[in-house]
């Protein structure tokens, strides 16, 4: 299966966050991840993730709060 890269800058808490960049290799998302530090003079924490539940709180989910589609 082929999985993506996202270039993640998290903003404020581990929740929250916006996507820059999607990529199919590890090496080149580290290379946009160098040039995005460059553009915000490094005053981002950006991170290359394959799972967005990586930044997701520790915490279980309380119980009944998973939800249901009908």
């Amino acid at each position: 299966m082929l999985k993506t890269w996202l270039l993640v800058a998290w903003i404020g808490t581990t929740s929250n966050f916006t996507i820059l960049n999607e990529s199919f290799s590890l090496e080149d998302c580290q290379e946009q991840r160098n040039v995005w530090m460059l553009i915000l003079h490094n005053r981002m924490q950006l991170d290359c993730v394959q799972d967005l539940k990586e930044g997701r709180s520790a915490y279980p989910a309380r119980p009944g709060s998973q939800g249901l589609v009908k």
